[in-house]
């Protein structure tokens, strides 16, 4: 007895068609809704690789920012600036407001999409920060006293020793 697709009823045939369609149908929806959730999880991934990127430079900005704010205080008080050192006073306080945003967008910066190797950089930057931020300390320090051997130590710190930091 042989058997094939001429013995099998018009209507049996019709389902069976149908049905491989169907099959078939499923199966470029589960692929097409497979690439759509791909592709959304990759546009998820290249945005927040665009934010660590933005944010990356948000902290370059800021890191000149700073620099440039401590480098007008010194300034203003090698011009005799009166209370020039004070936290108050227009540039120390520019300074201040900066470094504080700098450390803040670097521990946003760290937070981000970020490789280990680029997390460790990060990591070196800080510590760099903090030892700016520590001899800041010690060049505002120097300025306050009054003593012109103090100031012309302070003015060697800014121009030699941050630089080297900063760089």
């Amino acid at each position: 007895m042989k058997l094939g697709l001429r013995h099998l009823r018009i209507s049996t045939r019709l389902v069976a068609a149908m049905l491989v369609l169907l099959g078939l149908l499923s199966t470029a929806i589960g692929v097409g809704l497979l690439a759509l959730a791909n592709q959304a999880k990759a546009t998820r991934t290249l945005a927040e690789y665009a934010a660590t990127s933005q944010q990356a430079k948000q902290v370059k900005f800021r890191s000149a920012d700073f620099n440039g704010w401590q480098t007008a205080y010194a300034f203003d008080i090698v011009r005799g600036v009166p209370g020039a050192a004070d936290d108050s006073a227009d540039a120390r306080k520019a300074f201040l407001t900066s470094a504080a945003a700098f450390r803040t967008e670097l521990a946003a910066l760290h937070g981000g999409r970020l490789t280990d190797a680029d997390r460790a950089h990060v990591d070196s930057v800080t510590a760099r920060g903090d030892a700016f931020m520590a001899l800041d300390q010690k060049i505002a320090e120097g300025y306050r006293s009054g003593t012109a051997a103090a100031r012309e130590k302070a003015n060697t710190l800014v121009a030699i020793d941050e630089i080297k930091i900063f760089n």
